[in-house]
């Protein structure tokens, strides 16, 4: 099955990278330029909202283990759930053939730059650039799991509303959903 990942807002998949003298921080992007998530970072985020569905419906938690593993040293057993990285369509990258890796990434995102203000004013050395992916692309990445688990799946991934690193200052919005 697909999950598919609309951006409602400017969202930041962070590399954990920077550009010095550019960049503060930088998204994640393959070696053509195009901004992706990694299923691992997508799982983690579903791990937490799974994790609040049943805390707030006093479900089984066992669900959390079954779905996600419990991780140590032989992380794969007993997972039922898989996620690959999520990605931009075919049909979009193709629209981009011709085009540098910079050129692409430079179409997909933009910088935008950020300071902390107090009292009115900026405080020093509070300037901070970041690259950010524009809104209105969809992801899409490919999903696994049991069918026993299918209609829990389908009605918990679209609580998934916030992703990204600047997620707690109103970025990195989304509509989630399992589609066929």
């Amino acid at each position: 099955m697909k999950l598919r990942m609309e951006l409602l807002e400017d969202a930041v998949f962070g590399s954990g990278k920077s550009v010095p003298g550019a960049e503060d921080s930088s998204v994640l992007y393959d070696s053509n330029g195009f901004p992706y998530m990694r299923g691992t970072t997508m799982k983690g985020l579903l791990r937490e909202v799974f994790e609040n569905y049943i805390a707030w419906t006093d479900g089984d938690s066992s669900i959390i283990s079954g779905l996600f593993g419990e991780g140590g040293t032989d992380i794969e057993s007993d997972r039922k759930l898989y996620i690959s990285d999520v990605v931009l369509p075919a049909q979009v990258k193709k629209a981009f053939e011709g085009l540098s890796a910079d050129e692409i990434l430079e179409a997909c995102t933009y910088t935008r730059t950020f300071t902390e203000v107090e009292d009115g004013k900026a405080s020093d050395g509070s300037l901070r650039t970041v690259r950010c992916i524009k809104k209105g692309l969809v992801f899409y990445g490919e999903i696994s799991f049991s069918e026993e688990d299918e209609e829990l799946i389908k009605s918990v991934v679209p609580m998934l509303k916030w992703v990204g690193s600047m997620r707690t200052r109103g970025m990195g919005k989304v509509r989630t959903e399992v589609c066929g």
